[in-house]
C-alpha cells in the first residue's frame, strides 16, 4: 500500500495532462468512492483529496445505492469496486443505470478476466480498472470522464434561478434585472450554490470549495454568510430561496417558474 501512495505522490505529467489534471483541481469535482477495503480506501481518498476532489465514501453496495439514489445528493463521478459486501458492485451498477441514473462510474476492481471487464462495462461502467492501479492513471482517467461528462452539454453562460441570473464570464450578478453587489466570498457561495441548485450542500463540502486552503473555517462562519446571502435575496424579491436542510446543509431552490425565452 505505502508503494502504491509512493506512486502516486510521484506526479510527472505532460503538458496536456497538466492541462487536464489543472482543470480537476479547479473544478474540485465530488467524487463517490465505494470500497470496503479500508487500507485502500483511505490511500485512495487521501489522493483524491490531494489532487482536487470533494470525496464521500460509501462502505458497501447497500450503502452506495442509498446515495446513489438519493435525490437531494449529486456526484461528478463514482468510483466503483465490484467485490463488495452486501450488495455486489455489478448490482449496484445494474440498479443505477436502470432507474436513470447518468453519473460517470469508474470501475476499479480485482477481477481482471476479459468476461469480468465486458461484464463490467455492459452493465454500465463507463470505464474499467484492474488493482494493482497507478493513481495518476486512475485521476487521469477519472478527469477524463468527468470532463467528457461535463462538456457533453451545452452549459449556459449565465447561471440562473428564480429572478437571480449570475454571469460567470463577467463576474456579475442580476436580481429582476437590477445589479446586485456581493463581496467576493458571498459571490462564491451564490455561484457553488446556483452550480447545484435544487441540491443540497453540506457545510463540509462548501467549506472545502470556497475555502481550499484552510481549515480555519467553522461553521458559524458559512452560516453568518449565508444569512447575508438570504437576507439581500429576500430584499430584492429573489424568486429563489437558500433553505436550511437540518442535518444536512443548505439548498437553493426556485420559489418560482421564470421564463427566459
Amino acid at each position: 500500500m505505502e508503494g502504491i501512495v509512493r506512486m502516486a505522490l510521484d506526479r510527472r505529467h505532460s503538458r496536456s495532462q497538466r492541462t487536464l489534471t489543472d482543470w480537476f483541481l479547479a473544478t474540485r469535482p465530488s467524487v463517490l468512492v465505494v470500497e470496503d477495503d479500508r487500507a485502500f480506501q483511505h490511500a485512495l481518498t487521501s489522493y483524491l483529496w490531494e489532487v482536487g476532489a470533494i470525496v464521500s465514501v460509501a462502505q458497501d453496495g447497500t450503502e452506495a445505492l442509498d446515495v446513489i439514489l438519493d435525490p437531494r445528493i449529486t456526484f461528478d463521478a463514482i468510483v466503483l469496486d465490484l467485490l463488495l459486501p452486501a450488495r455486489d458492485g455489478r448490482e449496484v451498477l445494474r440498479l443505477a443505470r436502470s432507474v436513470g441514473v447518468t453519473t460517470p462510474i469508474l470501475v476499479l476492481t480485482a477481477l481482471g478476466a476479459v468476461e469480468d471487464r465486458i461484464e463490467g462495462l455492459r452493465v454500465g461502467a463507463d470505464d474499467y480498472l484492474v488493482k494493482p492501479v497507478h493513481f495518476d492513471e486512475l485521476h487521469l482517467r477519472l478527469a477524463n470522464l468527468i470532463y467528457r461528462s461535463a462538456t457533453s452539454h451545452q452549459l449556459p453562460t449565465q447561471l440562473r434561478c428564480g429572478f437571480i441570473v449570475m454571469s460567470e464570464e463577467t463576474h456579475q450578478l442580476w436580481i429582476r434585472e437590477e445589479e446586485v453587489f456581493l463581496s467576493p466570498t458571498e459571490f462564491k457561495i451564490l455561484k457553488y450554490l446556483l452550480m447545484r441548485s435544487g441540491l443540497v450542500l453540506t457545510k463540509e463540502t462548501i467549506h472545502a470549495v470556497i475555502w481550499p486552503d484552510t481549515d480555519a473555517v467553522s461553521h458559524k462562519r458559512i452560516d453568518s454568510h449565508i444569512a447575508h446571502l438570504r437576507g439581500k435575496l429576500d430584499g430584492y424579491d429573489a424568486g429563489a430561496s437558500i433553505q436550511t436542510i437540518h442535518g444536512l446543509g443548505y439548498r437553493l431552490k426556485a420559489d418560482v417558474d421564470v421564463d427566459v425565452n
